[in-house]
């Protein structure tokens, strides 16, 4: 209901409104949250339990979370802390987990039932105009549809004296989105869906002649650095609910492609013009389950894998783009966790995952002799979790503490990247890198009353091996170049 009440434009900006979630934004078309001190690619992403990261995701505040529309989603539940058994690799700081609107115009038995919603948000201190249509339909109580697209159009930001308007903070984007359901019985549900957005032209304005100093910040130089993203999500998802078994009392089976694409055109002074870019297809197949209810407790377990295959291009560089070219990536996972009540008041959570993580990069530029190389390696990790949780006062006042580890395999932006990092700064390839491993001790308490809520936590993380970039003696160009190391060693409380 907030997502539409607040009408809010972008993914990002709804985040910025949940306590202990910051929102960093480089313009509209780019913004990332913080949870628990960590942005980017370790925070994990979920849009209908299907995984928006992929192995290209960079470190750092990344602009990935708004190519899922706003205005095609349910609900959105953030997880924070470390959440690695049951999310994986990556699921660091927490977890944004996207549900997208399900069919809302059932019909009775053997009746059809048509139904429409229209959204339009026109905003004047950055003259933008949104439109959204979404229509459903309903055959009996077998079949449920919904279609729904949105057009955005952001104009200039128009701040406040001196700064007045922001030339080069507008974009266009379109996006488009379907689903339909199958009851196939009472127990068994069939899904099938398709996402499409489109971003043309989105700013990095800071980097340009167009930005505008504030309180010293500096001005770009360039002429142009514009993004173009693209995104398509296909997925059919199987779920079903067995009374009559106690391993297998509900069921989620889910089969997915995406398809992810960035291309950037930069100009330079003296008109010098260069574009890259790369696309990312995943595969994805997921297995969940649920036991009954027992003495033993209620198990939640599961198998993952996702596979990336990655296409890179340059301009300026035959060898690879952004990221390797000729790459791929596999990520698997094997997860069991256990939630047991000890008594009325007492429930004991534990877990454990087993992950896999393969990188293939067939086209590297070596970051020492500028050649052609290629790169493949493999990490595997075993992470647990346990947490228990006390009704001080049933209903009212919980007390929890827990200690949960986490693990997250270098992925194709750690291992290969060449490209800007800041200012006067660019990222190269380093291969050899070792997983990042985490373990997090969390202590808190929930309380509500009749109108009210409250949560307090504490928590204490320790991070070895964590891959952070590092100057070297090299200039290429104009920039210093950076690499990457096993070389942070932190606590963040």
């Amino acid at each position: 209901q907030l997502l539409q009440d607040r009408s809010y434009r972008t993914v990002p900006d709804s985040l910025r409104d949940i306590p202990g979630v910051l929102v960093q934004k480089t313009s509209h078309g780019q913004g990332s949250p913080y949870i628990r001190g960590f942005t980017g690619f370790r925070n994990v992403y979920l849009i209908d339990g299907i995984r928006l990261n992929n192995s290209v995701f960079r470190d750092g505040p990344n602009q990935y979370l708004n190519t899922v529309d706003p205005y095609s989603l349910d609900h959105i539940e953030i997880i924070q802390g470390s959440s690695s058994v049951l999310y994986g690799s990556d699921a660091i700081g927490g977890v944004v987990s996207m549900f997208t609107t399900e069919p809302f115009a059932y019909g009775g038995s053997d009746s059809t039932l048509f139904a429409g919603r229209t959204l339009f948000r026109y905003a004047s201190g950055e003259n933008s105009y949104i439109g959204r249509v979404t229509l459903s339909a309903g055959i009996d109580d077998k079949i449920g549809l919904v279609i729904g697209g949105t057009l955005k159009d952001f104009g200039n930001v128009e701040a406040g004296k001196p700064i007045d308007i922001q030339r080069n903070t507008g974009y266009g984007e379109y996006d488009a989105d379907f689903k339909l359901e199958y009851f196939i019985n009472e127990q068994s549900r069939l899904v099938v869906a398709h996402q499409i957005v489109r971003q043309n032209n989105v700013p990095r304005t800071h980097k340009t002649v167009f930005s505008k100093s504030f309180h010293g910040t500096t001005v770009g130089s360039e002429l142009r650095r514009d993004l173009d993203q693209e995104r398509e999500l296909t997925y059919v998802q199987f779920f079903n609910t067995n009374e009559d078994s106690p391993l297998l009392h509900s069921t989620k089976l889910s089969l997915s492609w995406q398809r992810q694409a960035e291309t950037r055109d930069r100009v330079r002074t003296g008109n010098r013009r260069d574009i890259q870019g790369f696309e990312v297809g995943t595969l994805g197949i997921t297995a969940q389950m649920e036991s009954e209810d027992s003495a033993i407790g209620q198990f939640t377990y599961g198998v993952e894998y996702y596979h990336d295959n990655v296409n890179s291009f340059s301009t300026k560089n035959p060898i690879q783009g952004p990221v390797a070219d000729d790459a791929s990536y596999d990520l698997f996972g094997l997860y069991l966790q256990d939630e047991l009540a000890i008594n009325k008041r007492i429930s004991l959570i534990v877990g454990g995952r087993f992950d896999y993580a393969r990188a293939d990069a067939g086209s590297v530029q070596d970051p020492v002799t500028g050649n052609r190389i290629s790169i493949s390696d493999s990490w595997s990790s075993f992470v647990g979790n346990t947490r228990l949780s006390f009704q001080a006062v049933p209903d009212h006042l919980n007390l929890y503490a827990g200690v949960s580890q986490g693990f997250r395999a270098p992925n194709l932006s750690d291992l290969t990247r060449l490209d800007s990092a800041r200012t006067n700064e660019i990222e190269t390839p380093a291969p050899g890198l070792d997983p990042e491993h985490f373990i997090t001790y969390e202590t808190g308490f929930k309380a509500r009353g009749a109108a009210w809520s409250a949560t307090s936590s504490y928590f204490y993380a320790v991070i070895s091996d964590m891959i952070i970039r590092v100057p070297t003696v090299k200039v290429i160009g104009t920039e210093n170049a950076l690499t990457n190391l096993n070389a942070g060693d932190v606590l963040i409380q």
